[in-house]
């Protein structure tokens, strides 16, 4: 049992889902912990925690049960702590334990015993049982250590050394570790990313989608995401990315760019709007039927025509989640947005999706655009797509256009789009979108 801090209710210390010390009390407590390590020598540890599985549980069994089974796991996970140690949920599934007065060696035994308890656990929902893991990495609290960041993102790299190397295992973290100090960056980047979304510091930006055909097609414009750090400097999305897509945080990137795309695109006056705005959504956000109903209540909210939306999902998301796919398709379609598959032909596995979904676009990847004018292979490939686009009735982009080489010849295969810095570089869209005076 946790003691409140002082001034505070137990609303404000508790996780109102489990009942454990929440995120802000948790580090409250490391603080003190780590002082007491700094000016007494005193040991402590901290354990990072991710249940493994608990997501498929939400897939498969809804909401609703993975919040039950997160109740009931608590329940489990604080009978097997100590009095004097703090448990508390730090993230949806992903729990921090703060052992006071606790040697290292002491410490893994708890962390191997709270381990083996959540391996055990069975959980039950309409009949059904299901079982998760977790994956730990423990970290000494010295006189030596950091402060409280530099402690929880060592606890997190440790954690996903663990996960890395198999379900149910526990990573102790070592000074020097060349694996935990990748990991490190990348726990970084995580924050950095949580600390963008808090401060409203990511800004889109956006390129022309350029019309080839000359059938009175529009133009087109894509989103492009690009975060700022403090000090105002653009960090291209190849540089945080890779680690919020590793830390799952592509959904909440996915929500701020649909809600900030959608009132800035209701604030834009007719005239100076495109014939299509496209989106591109992440296989995290197309697998979450909470993100799904976020876009039509913002479509709703914001009364923006459907068809003026594309959303583009990846042929990999396609190939891996296509029944999610499939479910997200069909009811933005109905309500009338249009569809692209991005980077198209990226393993040339995808042909047979296209049979089943209402893509209106495919979007070719850019490795066969790049030398279309100078590779027999590559124009045959685009050629190729072109034949299949037409066959089903879709219309073709042309992704990463650099040449006017390369443009020619895709008016001559008959492509319906070309995007590229060959056409224009991405420029801030509020530059674009921004209501004239006297509008």
């Amino acid at each position: 049992m946790v003691e409140v801090s002082q001034g505070l209710s137990e609303e404000e210390i508790h996780d109102p889902l489990t009942g454990l010390a929440n995120q802000q009390e948790f580090m409250q407590r490391l603080e003190s912990a780590l002082e007491s390590a700094h000016s007494g020598g005193n040991k402590h540890a901290v354990c990072y925690m991710d249940l493994n599985q608990f997501r498929r549980v939400n897939e498969r069994l809804g909401r609703a049960a993975g919040d039950e089974l997160l109740r009931q796991l608590a329940g489990r996970m604080r009978e097997t702590v100590r009095q004097s140690d703090t448990l508390a949920r730090v993230e949806d599934d992903e729990f921090g334990l703060l052992l006071r007065g606790c040697p290292r060696e002491m410490a893994v035994k708890i962390c191997s015993s709270l381990r083996q308890v959540i391996e055990d656990f069975e959980f039950t929902w309409d009949g059904e049982k299901v079982r998760v893991g977790v994956s730990m990495g423990l970290v000494p609290v010295t006189a030596q250590s950091g402060d409280t960041t530099e402690v929880m993102d060592s606890a997190q790299a440790a954690c996903q050394v663990a996960r890395e190397s198999g379900p149910n295992r526990t990573y102790v973290y070592k000074e020097d570790d060349q694996a935990l100090a990748q990991r490190r960056g990348e726990a970084e980047w995580k924050r950095h990313i949580r600390e963008a979304l808090a401060e409203n510091r990511f800004q889109l930006h956006s390129q022309r989608v350029l019309a080839l055909a000359g059938n009175g097609e529009e133009a087109h414009r894509e989103f492009l995401l690009r975060m700022q750090d403090p000090s105002g400097q653009l960090i291209v999305p190849s540089d945080f990315l890779p680690a919020a897509r590793h830390h799952r945080l592509m959904t909440e990137i996915d929500q701020w760019v649909v809600q900030h795309a959608f009132a800035l695109l209701e604030k834009t006056p007719e005239k100076a709007k495109p014939g299509c705005y496209t989106l591109n959504i992440s296989d995290q956000s197309v697998t979450d039927e909470f993100f799904l109903d976020f876009v039509v209540e913002r479509l709703e909210r914001y009364q923006l025509d459907p068809s003026t939306i594309c959303f583009d999902i990846t042929e990999g998301t396609v190939v891996a989640n296509l029944s999610a796919v499939t479910r997200f398709t069909s009811r933005l379609g109905e309500l009338g947005c249009q569809f692209a598959i991005d980077d198209f032909c990226a393993n040339l596995g995808s042909f047979v999706y296209l049979k089943n979904l209402p893509v209106g676009y495919l979007k070719l990847d850019g490795e066969f655009i790049r030398d279309v004018a100078t590779d027999r292979l590559s124009h045959a490939i685009v050629s190729a797509v072109q034949g299949v686009a037409k066959t089903q009735g879709m219309r073709t982009v042309a992704e990463q256009v650099e040449g006017e080489d390369s443009l020619a010849v895709l008016r001559e295969l008959g492509f319906d789009y070309a995007q590229g810095y060959a056409i224009e570089r991405p420029v801030p869209l509020s530059d674009q979108l921004a209501p004239a005076a006297g509008d």
